[in-house]
């Protein structure tokens, strides 16, 4: 079962969503712990158009596309998402908000108790439980 789902509420950035998605789709990890879902608030074109001309089948297939039948604000999109999402956190994440080096990995390895080992930077990941509680994970670097 997938730890994190990763929300991306959109509208009218097509483009934004598909080079984001790519991004996020080179990493086995996340493609194994995650689940993306993508909330289209009513774009003039689908999104999922967009995706398919750059996503291929089988990855295009694991994505989960809701296209809104009118523009539900951005409130609305996001609490949309939340709602259909199936793991234990969710991620919201802007169309224009690409995931920095490893970000996700580290967090899917603290939260499964692994160790991992990170350059002397800090690094704070603020998720929200499917509770509406907010869980915070932080990591700091040695004095």
């Amino acid at each position: 079962m997938a730890l994190l789902s990763i929300l991306i509420p959109t509208r009218n950035r097509n483009a934004l969503v598909a080079s984001n998605v790519l991004s996020i789709c080179r990493s086995q990890i996340l493609l194994r712990n995650c689940e993306i879902i993508i909330g289209d608030n009513f774009s003039h074109f689908p999104v999922a158009d967009t995706l398919e001309e750059v996503i291929e089948y089988p990855l295009f297939a694991s994505i989960q596309i809701v296209r809104h039948t009118h523009n539900l604000g951005v409130h609305g999109n996001i609490f949309s998402l939340i709602h259909r999402a199936q793991t234990p956190y969710v991620l919201i994440l802007g169309d224009d908000d690409f995931i920095v080096n490893k970000t996700l990995e580290d967090f899917i390895a603290l939260s499964s108790g692994d160790q991992i080992s990170l350059p002397n930077t800090i690094h704070l990941f603020s998720f929200l439980s499917k509770n509406f509680q907010n869980t915070t994970y932080s990591i700091n670097p040695p004095p």
